[in-house]
């Protein structure tokens, strides 16, 4: 490995505490998701999270289906 100059291992030190002082910020936001998580939705993990998501999606995808039939029998019902 060359050797660095002076400059750029104080701009690779001003990079890495950038790097942690961004990691320490996102781990912040992520506790404060998971506080929300937890208290709007009795959620304790991402991964419970990420279930009632997935089945949310599947309620949703069941109700447009529906919804869309209905509109399919009454544009047929009224000849629209």
């Amino acid at each position: 490995m060359e050797n660095m100059t002076e400059q750029e291992l104080i701009n690779l030190k001003e990079d890495i505490n950038s790097k942690k002082a961004q990691e320490s910020e996102l781990k912040g936001k992520l506790e404060y998701i998971k506080k929300q998580l937890n208290v709007t939705h009795n959620v304790k993990t991402i991964k419970e999270a990420e279930k009632i998501l997935e089945d949310l999606v599947v309620e949703l995808d069941k109700i447009i289906e529906e919804t869309n039939k209905r509109v399919v029998d009454l544009k047929e019902k009224y000849s629209i």
